[in-house]
């Protein structure tokens, strides 16, 4: 049986952000714009390392926020092509201590 090449244009859609996102989107970055300056200013000098530590794990908070925004910002939906008019399929379904003549052809 010889194949066929099946091109299928049209199955997928990009989608950005909708407008309530990019309002969320906005003032989380405006909170982080002024969080994190103020924050530099609030380390507690008698458990410095401590204070450096928090404030590197809520920078990697944000990095990891940017990331999860910049994949996530313009998702692809897809859509199952049309099935094929010609096209068969064998299906082959296995059981538990079925007998074994049932696995010969």
């Amino acid at each position: 049986m010889k194949s066929k090449h099946v091109s299928a244009p049209d199955t997928a859609e990009s989608v950005g952000l909708r407008t309530v996102s990019l309002v969320l989107l906005g003032l989380t970055l405006a909170a982080a714009a002024v969080y994190f300056p103020y924050r530099l200013f609030t380390f507690n000098p008698a458990a410095l390392p401590l204070s450096i530590l928090v404030y590197a794990a809520e920078l990697f908070g944000l990095i990891g926020m940017g990331l999860h925004i910049f994949m996530t910002s313009r998702l692809v939906t897809r859509k199952a092509p049309p099935p094929l008019d010609d096209v068969t399929v064998d299906l082959f379904v296995t059981t538990y201590h079925a007998p074994p003549h049932l696995g010969r052809g």
